[in-house]
């Protein structure tokens, strides 16, 4: 999944900020056991520094692996706030999406935590269709799992009190625990730069007599989630390109009214006044709709809109480029039509 990494210059404070929360005392005084789930895929120096190191910690595919698939497969440690591996790791980690982190009970055994993480690690799709789940990304739970009902969240969570994953802008975490009836899912965003008592939320409710599935199922309000991030992702970029591209070189050619230096221009649609950010919006939404997918496709389809009229192709005199964007062609074919024809278009009309 697309997602960029947060830039953190992590230093020796910053390090036992993080060992001093996760290492917190729990309401019974116990200290709770860290596991933390590993994509070794992120990074080559991930399984390296798991085989070299002491601690407890097992690969979550089964068998004997080849090399190469083994340095690229997730693997589940225990960590210790006390041990030079998780010093290390936490320095190198954060900010990257390397993986996710389960609090436990003083008790709980990683065998426990790892049959949880395995059993994760395929789900079942809308369709019931057999899928990989990549649980340990934590761009995908962050979507993800403020969609989940109570026994989904149960089911993640197996024997562990919470599933924490970095924040996704700052030096913090973001905490997700078992929640009740009318809140099933407990978010709580924690920054390591403020004193904290616990990073725990006491729920009295929180043992649940809930069967695990062999399997975990995706709902459409998961892929939602999912796709509309990923939506906004490729909006911003390009939004991004338009201005780089189309307004910034000459913004008089499209501005109405130049508001701010931010490009708060205001476009002319239907009679009313629609600001950059809306308009691009819904060139980008009826692009989607028309299955133009190419970046340079789309760009180019939001700038005929502002050259030709919003919704140009509704309009009966163009009534030959709906035809084409509706057609088979290839999109690439069909943006080069459209252009050749409009400039045929301007040109008849010069020499007319």
């Amino acid at each position: 999944m697309a997602g960029r990494t947060v830039n953190i210059e992590m230093t020796d404070d910053k390090v036992a900020a993080i060992v001093q929360s996760l290492w917190h005392p729990l309401e019974d005084g116990t200290i709770p056991n860290v596991f933390m789930v590993l994509d070794c895929a992120r990074d080559k120096r991930i399984e390296p520094l798991i085989n070299k190191s002491n601690i407890e910690q097992s690969c979550l595919y089964s068998g004997k692996l080849a090399y190469k698939l083994k340095r690229a497969a997730p693997h589940i440690v225990k960590l210790s706030p006390t041990c030079v591996f998780t010093t290390n790791i936490l320095a190198l980690c954060w900010g990257k999406s390397w993986g996710v982190f389960f609090l436990t009970a003083s008790s709980t055994k990683m065998s426990t935590v790892r049959t949880n993480c395995r059993r994760l690690g395929k789900v079942k799709g809308v369709d019931g269709k057999s899928l990989v789940f990549r649980y340990y990304d934590p761009r995908v739970l962050r979507l993800m799992l403020p969609a989940c009902n109570r026994d989904e969240i149960t089911s993640l969570l197996g024997e562990s009190k919470a599933l924490l994953i970095e924040t996704e802008n700052d030096f913090g975490v973001t905490i997700f625990e078992r929640g009740n009836q009318n809140s099933p899912v407990l978010i709580n965003n924690a920054s390591f730069t403020e004193k904290t008592s616990s990073l725990l939320t006491v729920d009295e409710n929180e043992n649940l007599n809930v069967p695990l599935r062999n399997f975990f199922q995706l709902r459409q309000a998961h892929m939602d989630a999912l796709l509309q991030k990923i939506t906004n992702e490729e909006f911003a970029s390009i939004k991004a390109d338009y201005i780089k591209f189309y307004m910034e070189e000459s913004p008089t050619q499209f501005a109405i009214n130049q508001q701010r230096a931010d490009k708060q221009v205001l476009f002319d649609i239907g009679g009313k006044s629609v600001d950059l950010d809306s308009f691009l919006r819904l060139c980008f939404k009826n692009a989607q709709a028309l299955e133009l997918t190419s970046r340079d496709s789309v760009l180019t389809f939001i700038h005929m809109n502002h050259q030709y009229g919003w919704l140009f192709w509704e309009n009966e005199e163009h009534q030959w480029a709906a035809d084409i964007l509706h057609s088979n062609r290839p999109e690439e074919a069909k943006i080069e039509a459209i252009i050749k024809q409009f400039s045929r278009i301007l040109m008849n009309r010069m020499w007319s």
